[in-house]
């Protein structure tokens, strides 16, 4: 028998406005949560748990209660230079000799299952082929590879963990296999747009359903809750913008009896280098530029009766990023506290248009979308239709 697989969990620290600790606390109860799972999976040899060393009075206030101390090791960040997700995986690699590895961002897996994340260390012990295992080939958020000693010569091409499967298949030649689409599969916490899908959904762990309930801005909640209500009904009209996959369109249509408008643009700008080189280009962020912000959510609210907005193709378009407290604060429609003025008009316009609007990253065309589909009850009609 192979060695067992070893697991390498990182998680960086947030700034310190609300909506940024609002979304590092529920990483921190998702990451507690993943290193359970691993820790319990036969499969699973050494765990490590990499991150800043600010969290680390966390971990030592958690972790002895749920019995990890004996399993996971702790790893802190350096501290000297700039975080690069590359580097510190194959730093990691090298001085732990790892060889079979399974990697997970601290967000990336809140509704994978135990079961499945055993299947993934049962096959990625077993093969003898140069095979990755991933939740999404074009944006990974967490990844198991065969022969984790390829990422040495890859470092450099990997300032972020998304384009991590991309790189494994176009530059090393590894067999990269990507999960079917599905919350479990897409749904990770990247934006407060995220957490409200967790709120609801019957996988979500119990700490962190517990904190979103109580958490969470009810304006949101009441928000997210409206347009999964325009999905549940017959002959509504939502538009889908951003870098939405043929396949969640392909659930919408086959679980709802609602007319859609895909504006699909630039899907794999972090992992194709086009995000990090200033080469996006969205159709959507020109007609707003030309329309106005306010003039483009009022023509959209007369149109449907729902807007999910993946507004990061928008940011890269104008070659602008703004900080994270500000992006998080437009997406919780917290208008006031946006210091971009591009980001905060966009936000009060969204807010003052007639049809509910999520705005966030790509999670809320994808992993969060997943999830309010599978929220969704059946209809008779739909079910009679697909018999």
């Amino acid at each position: 028998m192979t060695e067992p697989v070893d697991a390498v969990v990182m998680l960086g620290a947030l700034g310190a406005s609300t909506a940024e600790q609002l979304l590092q606390r529920a990483r921190w109860l998702a990451t507690l949560h993943t290193l359970q799972q691993l820790a319990g999976c036969a499969d699973v040899g050494r765990i490590v748990l990499a991150a800043p060393a600010e969290l680390q009075a966390l971990w030592h206030a958690d972790a002895p209660a749920l019995g990890l101390l004996q399993r996971v090791t702790w790893d802190s960040d350096p501290a000297a230079a700039p975080f690069h997700f590359g580097e510190r995986l194959a730093a990691l690699v090298a001085q732990q000799q790892y060889t079979r590895v399974l990697y997970a961002g601290g967000g990336s897996m809140p509704l994978l299952g135990a079961p499945r994340l055993a299947e993934l260390a049962a096959q990625l012990r077993s093969t003898r082929s140069q095979l990755a295992l991933t939740n999404n080939l074009y944006s990974s958020d967490w990844l198991g590879l065969s022969d984790a000693r390829a990422l040495a010569g890859l470092s450099s091409r990997l300032p972020r963990d998304n384009m991590l499967g991309w790189v494994l298949q176009q530059e090393a030649g590894f067999d990269v296999r990507a999960d079917a689409a599905s919350a479990a599969t897409r749904l990770d916490i990247d934006t407060p747009a995220d957490l409200l899908a967790l709120r609801w959904h019957t996988d979500t762990p119990a700490a962190l359903r517990a904190y979103l309930a109580a958490a969470l801005p009810p304006a949101l909640a009441a928000r997210w809750l409206e347009v999964q209500q325009v999905l549940a009904r017959g002959a509504s009209h939502i538009a889908l913008i951003g870098r939405v996959s043929a396949a969640v369109w392909q659930l919408l249509e086959s679980r709802t009896q609602v007319w859609a408008r895909v504006f699909a643009e630039e899907r794999g700008m972090t992992a194709s280098g086009r995000a990090a080189d200033g080469r996006v280009r969205s159709v959507i962020a020109d007609h707003i530029e030309r329309a106005g912000a306010d003039g483009f959510f009022m023509q959209l609210g007369e149109w449907v009766n729902a807007v999910l907005f993946d507004n990061r193709v928008y940011l890269a378009h104008h070659k602008s990023w703004p900080p994270a407290a500000d992006r998080f604060a437009a997406d919780l429609g917290w208008v006031a506290a946006v210091q971009d003025v591009r980001l905060r008009e966009l936000a009060a316009a969204a807010q003052a248009c007639r049809a509910p609007v999520i705005m966030g990253g790509y999670g809320v065309v994808s992993g969060g979308l997943y999830a309010m589909l599978e929220g969704l009850p059946q209809s008779p009609a739909l079910s009679t239709a697909q018999s």
